[in-house]
């Protein structure tokens, strides 16, 4: 099984690091997940959102790499409007 839609510490509703995500998923047996962490259209063009995406997909790649072989991790992104 692949979770295609989880959110890390970097969106406001939720408080699991991404690194605690990948060692849950191993644990319930998934083949992977992808992150998808909040980006708000109106904020994503501006330095209020997009750094946050640009660090949630930095620390998906960095898990991809540390658990590669053993879970897949996928880098997303959840584009809202606020």
């Amino acid at each position: 099984m692949f979770n295609s839609h989880v959110h890390t510490n970097f969106s406001k509703d939720c408080a699991v690091s991404c690194e605690e995500i990948c060692i849950n998923a191993m644990h319930k047996s998934l083949k992977g997940f992808c992150v998808t962490d909040h980006c708000d259209l109106a904020t994503c063009i501006t330095d209020t959102s997009y750094p946050v995406a640009v660090n949630s997909a930095k620390q998906a790649r960095k898990m991809s790499e540390k658990y590669k072989g053993k879970l897949e991790v996928c880098v997303g992104v959840e584009i809202g409007e606020s």
